[in-house]
């Protein structure tokens, strides 16, 4: 299943930085995709991600894989603060936290991960989510959200190491 992909570059990002690109964060956007991609590229918002993805599987990409954008904030993972530095950012297109992802974002998401999985050499632990990465700061995404979302990465990557 092929997605529309369009590109809308974002200045929210750590200029002179490379990204190690050693996983992803998933998040929600708590507003509607045009609104929540204006926002992500506007300076005031200090924040971006590398792509959102809409309802119908829609991705919006913001920054290549190597930038370093503001997604994760005060972050952990793995032992290590920041995660913006070494973790791609994911946003879906999502109103409120109990909002459930579409079939659609799923499977868009499984195919951006997809061209990326072997070439960083990815495993299912390192994929994770912002409420896990800043406990008691965010709540995306929500727990029925996450285990849908990681069931299907893990379905889709069973050669996962």
């Amino acid at each position: 299943m092929s997605f529309h992909v369009f590109h809308q570059p974002t200045p929210n990002v750590a200029h002179g930085k490379k990204n190690e690109c050693a996983g992803v964060v998933f998040h929600h956007t708590a507003g509607a995709f045009r609104g929540a991609v204006a926002w992500l590229c506007n300076p005031e918002a200090k924040a971006s991600a590398h792509v959102v993805i809409a309802k119908d599987g829609t991705q919006a990409v913001l920054a290549n894989d190597v930038a370093v954008t503001w997604h994760a904030g005060r972050s952990f993972f793995k032992g290590r603060s920041g995660c913006n530095r070494f973790m791609l950012g994911v946003e879906f297109e999502l109103l409120d936290a109990e909002e459930l992802l579409t079939d659609a974002q799923i499977a868009s998401a499984l195919a951006w991960l997809s061209g990326r999985w072997e070439r960083y050499g990815w495993t299912l632990s390192d994929m994770t989510h912002h409420r896990d990465i800043s406990p008691g700061r965010k709540i995306d995404l929500n727990p029925t959200n996450w285990k849908r979302l990681r069931q299907a990465i893990a379905e889709a990557f069973a050669q996962d190491r």
